[in-house]
């Protein structure tokens, strides 16, 4: 949030350096996440739950803001795609 244009309205002032020192951290948390999400599972299991929410909504900001990228996480990106495809997801919210 605080190295991208998109977010220089809402994060004021932005800390360009702080943004950018954070991108090591969200490389090691999406690395946890990919080893612990079973092959077709969930964040808590085997049901959706909020925390797929939670998680979806931070790794669909964090890629509208160039923090996320998913090429190196196949299980993270399997199962965004999977919560991504879901009818309350996919369908939008009205």
């Amino acid at each position: 949030m605080h190295s991208h244009p998109l977010t220089a309205t809402v994060v004021v002032p932005q800390y360009k350096d702080f943004g950018e020192s954070n991108r090591a951290k969200v490389a090691t948390a999406l690395a946890w996440f990919d080893a612990a999400i079973a092959p077709g599972g969930f964040v808590a299991g085997e049901r959706f739950s909020i925390a797929d929410i939670a998680l979806w909504s931070t790794l669909d900001f964090g890629r509208a803001v160039g923090l996320v990228t998913l090429d190196d996480t196949p299980a993270l990106a399997d199962w965004f795609a999977r919560v991504a495809a879901r009818p309350s997801i996919a369908g939008g919210a009205g």
